[in-house]
Formats: structure tokens, sequence, C-alpha cells
């Protein structure tokens, strides 16, 4: 199951259990990344994205 698949999973079952979904959560999330290059690159990627909006 990809993680797209899966996180598409976890929102029908709280959906299904009656929770609404209409509104924001804050959610805490990690990663495991391959190699360090991948985990130095994330945050110029994200820094850089973030500029960019108003």
């Amino acid at each position: 199951m990809s993680l797209l698949e899966e996180n598409a999973a976890i929102l029908r079952d709280l959906e299904a259990k009656g929770r609404d979904l209409a509104f924001a959560r804050e959610v805490d999330f990690s990663h495991v990344f391959i190699d360090q290059a991948g985990a130095e690159i994330l945050p110029v990627e994200r820094e850089s994205s973030n500029s960019s909006q108003p």
C-alpha cells in the first residue's frame, strides 16, 4: 500500500466513524531519508517554496 493509499484509508476510516473532516487539524509527521543528501535538500526546498509565497 502506498503512502497516498494509506492516508486515504485513514481519512475514510475517520469519516466512517463520524469525525468531522471539514476543519483543519494540526498534524505531526516524520520522514526517514534514504541518504544524507536527501535529508539536506528538504530544508532548502522548503525554504525556497516558503519564500515565494506572499
